[in-house]
């Protein structure tokens, strides 16, 4: 499986939690959408870049299992990695561990298209951040079967 790495590291505040206690599911999404612009900028793909190149990963499709409850005063982390390359497009996932049991709160797994930011239409990947995005793939299987390039 290709690598993942730590994109976000926190503990969870009390004001994150619903009436039952834990870490509500907007906080979730909140915490990922940080590990996916870490994620991002490790591959060049910055604010910089964006505003530059004027293009941009889109998420179109979301796959989220929340596995484990983690509540307020949780240590909490992110290892984010890319797990499927295509022309126009790639595949990221995601996973919250309890920092200090090691168990896998939450896994998402995100399909992503690269997006012509003034034609708003999917557009090849820059050979730049492909590049990188490759190297992040690693050797190993998706195994969910994504296809890497």
């Amino acid at each position: 499986m290709p690598s993942l790495i730590e994109t976000v590291r926190g503990t969870v505040r009390a004001d994150e939690c619903d009436q039952l206690g834990h870490m509500n599911v907007v906080y979730y999404t909140a915490r990922m959408s940080d590990a996916y612009t870490q994620l991002l900028a490790r591959v060049g793909m910055t604010a910089e870049f964006i505003a530059g190149r004027r293009m941009a990963f889109a998420a179109v499709r979301q796959e989220i299992d929340n596995l484990r409850e983690v509540r307020a005063g949780d240590l909490i982390v992110f290892e984010s990695g890319f797990v499927g390359l295509r022309p126009k497009g790639a595949t990221i996932r995601h996973e919250m561990r309890n920092a200090e049991t090691g168990d896998v709160a939450m896994r998402a797994r995100i399909g992503l298209v690269n997006l012509d930011l003034e034609r708003r239409r999917a557009a090849p990947i820059p050979a730049e951040i492909a590049a990188r995005i490759q190297a992040m793939l690693g050797a190993g299987p998706d195994p969910d079967g994504d296809h890497h390039g």
